[in-house]
């Protein structure tokens, strides 16, 4: 095939095209319950338990949004805040991350 170039392009049927980075097809609106699911449980126990006013404000407001949609918007920047602050905060634990929770989605998690 004249062009093709197998670290950029895939074979189809009896030509080629570009290889996606999963991006096109990529969830960003997970289930609440699977959001909570990426979560370690020693994270989740660190948060609960703080005594900081601010992340219980992020808690409230975190978790209402999730359980009166049901679903959770990867890409909702109040999201990303919220857990960068518990990152700040060393409430993220064995290995969360903000990157690693707002990951893409599964279809197993899609909503």
């Amino acid at each position: 095939m004249k062009n093709f170039n197998s670290e950029i392009h895939e074979k189809i049927g009896n030509g080629f095209r570009a290889k996606s980075d999963g991006s096109i097809n990529a969830v960003r609106e997970i289930l609440y319950s699977a959001f909570l699911d990426r979560f370690k449980v020693e994270s989740l126990v660190a948060i609960q338990s703080s005594d900081d006013v601010m992340v219980k404000v992020l808690e409230k407001k975190l978790e209402s949004k999730g359980r009166d949609r049901g679903v959770v918007q990867l890409d909702d920047p109040d999201l990303r805040t919220g857990l960068e602050y518990y990152d700040s905060q060393n409430l993220l634990l064995n290995g969360d991350t903000p990157d690693s929770l707002l990951a893409n989605g599964t279809p197993n998690e899609a909503a």
